[in-house]
């Protein structure tokens, strides 16, 4: 797959520990939300009315998460935005 390209200026931001931090707690909460819905990738993407390849995205960790794709999130799973970023233990 085509890498996408990113402002110069900002790429130290996307490398930055925080921002990968955020990115892979949010698609493996994101994971963890559709397996308990037991809905697939394209079922959920329906729901939180997105593309599938947005949603995929998501779940991957290499989506730029904005807040209109948070609260399509949000929406689509009816929870709180802060199951989106809630520690999980290792494993579950």
């Amino acid at each position: 797959m085509k890498e996408r390209r990113r402002r110069a200026d900002r790429a130290a931001q996307y490398e930055s520990k925080a921002y990968s931090s955020i990115t892979k707690r949010v698609a493996m909460n994101v994971r963890r939300l559709r397996t308990l819905a037991d809905a697939t990738q394209e079922e959920q993407a329906h729901r939180c009315e997105m593309s599938t390849r947005q949603y995929l995205h998501v779940e991957n960790g290499t989506a730029n998460l904005t807040f209109t794709t948070l609260a399509r999130l949000v929406e689509g799973f009816g929870v709180d935005v802060e199951k989106l970023f809630a520690r999980t233990p290792k494993g579950k």
